[in-house]
This record gives structure tokens, sequence and C-alpha cells, in this order.
């Protein structure tokens, strides 16, 4: 599965640390990764997937934005939007 997560999150954040938590569980579990971000240092990088608030995860299938998800999510939410992406 080429499947990747770039996660941008907050200093002060309270639904950002649950978020976190929950995409360490995903990342060990399905072996995909998941690339952290404080938005308010990778901005440009935000910008140039239209992220303007944390958290917010972008998901990758071949290096190629396909969901954009903003706000938090549940394991069960994450994991129905990576086998979306992966076709299943």
């Amino acid at each position: 599965m080429n499947i990747k997560i770039i996660y941008f999150t907050s200093p002060g954040c309270s639904i950002c640390v649950h978020q976190t938590a929950i995409l360490n569980e995903i990342q060990s579990e399905n072996n995909i990764e998941v690339d952290n971000h404080l938005i308010t240092t990778a901005f440009d990088k935000a910008l140039t997937y239209g992220v303007k608030s944390a958290p917010t995860m972008v998901f990758l299938y071949d290096e190629k934005p396909q969901v954009v998800k903003t706000g938090f999510h549940s394991k069960i939410q994450i994991k129905k939007t990576i086998e979306m992406i992966a076709g299943n």
C-alpha cells in the first residue's frame, strides 16, 4: 500500500493531542507513513495542500493528494478513508 498521511497539528491544541495518538496507532498497525508538521512552522507546506487549520490530515496515494480531512476523526473513520483510497 502506497498511502501516506501528511498531518498538520498546532501547539497547545488539545484535539491534536488525541488525533496524534490515533495516527500513531494507525501508523504502527498498518505500516502507513505519517508525516507530522506543526502548522505554525510549516505554513507554506500547509498552504500547498490548502490547509489553513489544525488538526488536518492530507491523505496521499503515490504522492498525489486524494483526500483532506480537517478536525478530529476517529480511528474507524481514518481506516475507512485509507480503505477507500486503497480501493478496498
